[in-house]
Order: structure tokens, then C-alpha cells, then sequence
């Protein structure tokens, strides 16, 4: 069985084409067809190893099982496995997702959103009682030291658009050299781009070592794509010039905010008027978190376990 197993994945990804048409439009579904070749037997290997864990587990109390998988199979593994052993399932968000219907959008009991304007507009969209807010995830234990602004402006890179971290970088590193001030460039973690040659004496390309807190504390203005790394410094009191070249509009929480942007000039208004931006910053901070106050650890955990409580009792 193993033998004809390996010999059909060999098969099926060196296979050049698996093109489909439907209404004179061309599908190619090798990609596709690749990933679950070999994801299916890595999820069922994943979903035994999940059932040894547990299965040897002393469990003499009711307990749950969080999982930061969102729309993945995984998830959907995790959540059935748990039930399994009479566990509760909860999916905690801790990224940030476009708010458009999908099939099987939840597969935990419950699903804990990172901030109340999240809760209240997927609720919405899925037309369920599942998801609920309690304090957004990322920022539990959250220390924010006083800022050691080091960075006037740091650009974070869209790792699929080359052509436009190249022109916003030519730009701040203008911006650095006529004021004379230091800038700085974030990669994301896929950008295998080279830009080592846009780079100069007031322009700096972040290190993959330094943490983010790190670097969240040295910025005045950060420039970025829509990403999820908007929610991560917004708590650092890190001012947002949001970029949106493809015009996504797919933040709920962003498409009013004012300093979106699509253009150098734009980018270049905002620069210059940085107490406006300042203000607009906070005002999308409060939209989404409103205050935000240090809460560690036990603290959520007791919260979780309150509310499960609840649902239960009210039966929802």
C-alpha cells in the first residue's frame, strides 16, 4: 500500500498540467492537487500524534484545548480530535483575516476575536453566537516601555509587490537623506526580494534578530501594506500611514481611516503633517481596542473559563 501510495504522489507532482475548463475559462489545478497529495497524509499523521497526546493525558477535570488555527485543516483536526476526549475546542484570533462568508467559518465551540469592532462585524457575516471578545490575545503580559524613538519613518514590505516597496523605499530613502534623519525598512517574513542596492547611509534594513518590541519602540511612523503587523505596533503608539495600492478595503476596521493611501504625494502629505496623523492614529487605536490595558495571563484564562461557564448555562 505504501509502495502504490508513493508511486502515485510521484506521479501526481511531476505531472506537468491538470488543466481544467469550465465556461471557456482555463483552471490549472496543479498546485492545487500537489498540496493535497501531500497535506492529507500529513493531517492524518498529526491527527494520531494529537490522539496519543491526549490520550495520555491524566484528565480529571473539565479542561480546554486553544488553538491559534483559524481556517486551516488543521483547525478542523485540532477541534474534532478535542471533542473526541470530551474537551472544549476554542480558536483564539490572533491575526488579522478579511471579513467575507466563508464554508465552515468556525470549527472550535467558540471562536475569541482580538478586538470588540471584530466581534461584533463576524458575528454578523457568519450569523453566529460563537465569537466573542474578551481582550485582544497578542497584547496579554503587554510591557510598553517609554519610547526610544530611534526611526523617523519604517516601511514594512509587501512580500508580493516588488515594484512598489522599490518606489516607496527610493522615496524614504530621499525623504532621510534631504532631512537627514534615520529610516528604516521591515521585511516581511516571505520577501525574498533584494533591495541591499536601494539602501543608504540614512536607511537601514532591520535586522531579522531584532524583536518586534524592540522595534515598535523606536518608531515614530511606520508605513504599511494591509498586514496584520498594524495591530501589533498600533499599541505602541507607532503613527499609521496605511498604503493600499490594490485598493482592498479588506479591514473593516481601516476603510475610513484618513490616511490611506495610494500614492507618493499622499504618503509625502502625511509625513509633513504629523501631529494630523497622530491624530488620526489614535482615533483608529480607540476604534479598535478602545483602552488598552496591560491584563496578564491568569487573568484571560479565569475570563475564558467564566464565559464557558456562562454558555453552557445558557445553553448558547
Amino acid at each position: 500500500v505504501i509502495k502504490k501510495y508513493l508511486e502515485t504522489i510521484f506521479k501526481l507532482v511531476n505531472r506537468k498540467k491538470y488543466n481544467f475548463t469550465h465556461k471557456n475559462i482555463l483552471f490549472n489545478f496543479k498546485q492545487a492537487i500537489r498540496e493535497i497529495a501531500i497535506m492529507i497524509p500529513g493531517l492524518k499523521m498529526y491527527e494520531l500524534k494529537l490522539k496519543l497526546i491526549l490520550k495520555n493525558l491524566s484528565i480529571n477535570r473539565p479542561i480546554i484545548l486553544f488553538t491559534l488555527e483559524q481556517k486551516s485543516p488543521h483547525a478542523s483536526v485540532e477541534c474534532e480530535v478535542a471533542r473526541l476526549f470530551g474537551i472544549t475546542p476554542i480558536q483564539l484570533m490572533t491575526v488579522d483575516q478579511s471579513h467575507r462568508m466563508i464554508p465552515n467559518p468556525i470549527y472550535g465551540d467558540k471562536f475569541i476575536v482580538d478586538f470588540k469592532l471584530r466581534e461584533d462585524i463576524l458575528s454578523k457575516t457568519y450569523e453566529t453566537n460563537k465569537i466573542k471578545y474578551i481582550y485582544p490575545v497578542q497584547f496579554l503580559n503587554l510591557k510598553i516601555d517609554s519610547k526610544k524613538l530611534r526611526y523617523k519613518i519604517c516601511y514594512f514590505t509587501n512580500y508580493t509587490a516588488y515594484e512598489e516597496n522599490k518606489k516607496i523605499i527610493l522615496f524614504i530613502k530621499s525623504y532621510a537623506t534631504k532631512n537627514n534623519v534615520l529610516c528604516a525598512v521591515r521585511l516581511h517574513p516571505r520577501d525574498n526580494n533584494k533591495y541591499s542596492d536601494l539602501i543608504g547611509e540614512n536607511l537601514q534594513i532591520i535586522s531579522k534578530k531584532t524583536s518586534d518590541y524592540q522595534l515598535f519602540n523606536s518608531i515614530e511612523t511606520a508605513i504599511t501594506p494591509p498586514s496584520s503587523v498594524i495591530l501589533h505596533f498600533l499599541p505602541y503608539k507607532v503613527n499609521l500611514i496605511y498604503i493600499d495600492y490594490f485598493d482592498t478595503k479588506k479591514s473593516a476596521f481601516i476603510k475610513e481611516y484618513k490616511p490611506r493611501v495610494q500614492s507618493i504625494e499622499e504618503i509625502e502629505f502625511w509625513i509633513e503633517n504629523p501631529l494630523e496623523l497622530k491624530r488620526e492614529t489614535e482615533i483608529l487605536s480607540r476604534k479598535i481596542f478602545g483602552e488598552i490595558k496591560p491584563m496578564n495571563s491568569s487573568k484571560f484564562l479565569s475570563d475564558v473559563e467564566l464565559l464557558i461557564a456562562k454558555w453552557n448555562f445558557n445553553g448558547n
